[in-house]
């Protein structure tokens, strides 16, 4: 039966506990020869990794409040900040909402394994503004429904005191609607880059202040270790495996199962009472 050394195992234990990112434990079992010039090998190596994984696998992208105004209407929506759009897009609702209009168009549009889809919509314009309203432009964007579906945005408000590196950042409020309303495309380049970037540790959240405003992206829960644990066989001879290693690898063959076919069935009963 082929086993861990328990002392290695107690030293396993005591270089977690003190705080060991990883550690790595093996152990190797030599067979003599059976013949002459003939030997055979069986190695069983134990890795044991600690590190470190999100509690969940959201993760937050880069969408930042903004104001959408038409004349004197105004509405808070959540923005996305998308480079991977070549346009930018408005939720339908919203433009009815602010009074926009625009003249109807078809739009054709890229999506997956170069599936194309046409699109009902029209061109609005307005005036985007950051949350504070030190920054405001004229925009563009096509009306569509739900773009972004029901992606949800991050109140980081919330979540900064988490990290040491987010604490001293004011993150603006998230609009009332906990959705994203406006992903902006390339069309608008000027609104997409960012002054400054904040991090912490490899796999933490980073702050980014873009023109419209402080957001963060990354996931928005603590990183928790968690062990992984690996189990190496090396062997030569299949016939020597012993009875622990055999019950896990061997694979029970299904017994056969005769199949009588109901005409069969029915001969036999004729035969049998005749």
């Amino acid at each position: 039966m082929l086993h861990e050394d328990p002392k290695k195992e107690e030293k396993t234990e005591a270089a977690n506990g003190a705080g060991s990112r990883e550690v790595d434990s093996s152990s190797t079992l030599q067979v003599g020869a059976t013949a002459e010039g003939e030997s055979e090998e069986r190695t069983h190596t134990t890795t044991t990794g600690t590190g470190a994984v999100p509690s969940s696998g959201f993760i937050a992208l880069r969408t930042v409040p903004v104001y959408v105004t038409n004349h004197h209407q105004r509405i808070k929506v959540n923005a996305l900040l998308d480079d991977g759009s070549s346009r930018t897009y408005l939720n339908s609702d919203i433009a009815a909402e602010l009074g926009l209009e625009g003249r109807p168009r078809e739009l054709t549009a890229n999506i997956l394994n170069d599936n194309q889809e046409t699109l009902a919509t029209a061109v609005v314009e307005f005036m985007i503004s950051s949350s504070d309203g030190k920054v405001s432009k004229l925009a563009s964007a096509y009306t569509v429904e739900r773009v972004t579906g029901s992606m949800q945005v991050m109140d980081w408000s919330k979540h900064k005191h988490k990290w040491k590196h987010l604490k001293g950042i004011k993150f603006p409020q998230v609009g009332p609607r906990p959705i994203v309303d406006l992903p902006i495309g390339v069309d608008h380049a000027d609104l997409l880059y960012s002054f400054e970037d904040l991090r912490g540790k490899a796999g933490e959240p980073i702050g980014r202040l873009s023109l419209l405003g402080w957001m963060c992206i990354g996931n928005p829960e603590i990183l928790t270790e968690k062990v992984q644990t690996n189990f190496t066989f090396f062997l030569t001879d299949m016939h020597e495996l012993n009875s622990l290693v055999r019950r896990y690898w061997d694979i029970d063959e299904p017994k056969e199962t005769l199949v009588v076919r109901p005409d069969e069935k029915l001969e036999v009963r004729n035969t049998c009472s005749g």
